[in-house]
């Protein structure tokens, strides 16, 4: 999460992801039940970048879970 925001820097002070729309696309063993702080950080992250966050798509194993 430190190096993602840390190379989102120059779009912070440029302003140029205003108005994007943010998916996070991740694996996870456990499940979508334990993604849920993973997510927030993401959706806040993407708030203060002033991007929309439209969803997620995790995956486990051989199951998928969309949540758009």
């Amino acid at each position: 999460m430190k190096l993602l925001i840390d190379r989102m820097r120059p779009f912070i002070a440029s302003g140029k992801l205003k108005g994007k729309r943010g998916v996070v696309v991740t694996p996870s063993e456990e499940g979508e039940s334990c993604c849920g702080p993973l997510m927030e950080m993401f959706r806040m992250s993407f708030e203060y970048l002033g991007m929309t966050y439209a969803g997620s798509i995790l995956a486990k194993a051989y199951e998928l879970y969309i949540n758009l």
